[in-house]
């Protein structure tokens, strides 16, 4: 029997190969969700840093967020959820222990990825705009951790990443890198043109090497003509020789004097050898 699992939200290739490793497929079809299929979330934090990268206006990103959360609360109800980020911790037989019986063998309850100081304000700003999506997340959390520590919570832990002392080294990484991206835009871009360049001149190329083929086949052509015309003149030149000669030969068989009249002319045709052709017996 077939295993599945689902998210509404963008899962990593590692993840999916694992997960496929453990014998679950990714099932993309909503309506073909049963109380068996893995139900993978993610937080806030690394959903907004996906979400980021498909250039959504602030309004489309809360609602994909809060859309994909409420999917993953809905769904919490009948199917066994577990995080993102813990998949990479487990071996085929403890992820077979968690989805029968539900319970987390390793010690990764409390393993949580750092978070990026810049994801970290952007998460604490949208959950002042949108309560209602960090209260669905912390609702998922307590689904799949099964208890909460009031100094663990995900809002302290944003917190104290955006307290980090290490916000502008994230901010001058961010900066060298969009710096980065923006010079191999630009080299991207002239190599683009060089290579634009380069298939004018072989398109260019392409059209002498065809305009020579063309003028080259018409002088073929024409060769061709002239050696047709050639040959028809020398057959027609040998079908005369041929006649010439028969007509002398006739000559000199009806008249015998001639022969001793034109000794020379004799002795030239025998040494042509023309009594023996074929033509003439």
């Amino acid at each position: 029997m077939a295993n599945y699992w689902y998210s509404p939200f963008l899962i990593d290739t590692f993840s999916e190969n694992k997960l496929k490793s453990f014998g679950f497929t990714k099932l993309d079809n909503f309506s073909e969700i049963d109380n068996k299929t893995i139900i993978i979330f993610k937080s806030p934090h690394e959903i907004i840093s996906d979400l980021l990268i498909k250039n959504y206006t602030n309004d489309d990103l809360i609602k994909n967020l809060k859309n994909g959360l409420t999917t993953i609360f809905n769904l919490s109800k009948k199917n066994k959820l577990i995080y993102n980020y813990h998949i990479k911790f487990f071996s085929i037989e403890t992820f077979r222990n968690f989805v029968n019986d539900n319970k987390i063998e390793l010690d990764i309850k409390n393993v949580f990825p750092e978070i990026n100081p810049i994801y970290s304000l952007l998460c604490q700003n949208i959950f002042k705009i949108e309560r209602d999506i960090l209260n669905l997340y912390l609702d998922i959390e307590l689904i799949y951790f099964k208890f909460n520590n009031s100094n663990e919570t995900y809002i302290n832990k944003l917190k104290d990443s955006s307290l980090n002392n290490n916000l502008i080294e994230h901010l001058q990484k961010l900066h060298s890198t969009c710096s980065d991206l923006k010079l191999s835009e630009e080299k991207l871009t002239k190599t683009i043109e060089s290579l634009e360049q380069k298939n004018q001149l072989s398109n260019v190329k392409v059209k002498q090497l065809l305009d020579e083929n063309e003028e080259l086949l018409k002088e073929n052509g024409e060769l061709l003509n002239k050696y047709s015309s050639l040959q028809r003149l020398l057959k027609y030149q040998k079908d005369l020789t041929i006649k010439g000669l028969s007509l002398i030969k006739k000559l000199f068989e009806s008249n015998s004097n001639s022969f001793k009249n034109h000794p020379k002319l004799l002795d030239e045709l025998k040494e042509m050898n023309i009594f023996k052709l074929d033509s003439f017996k």
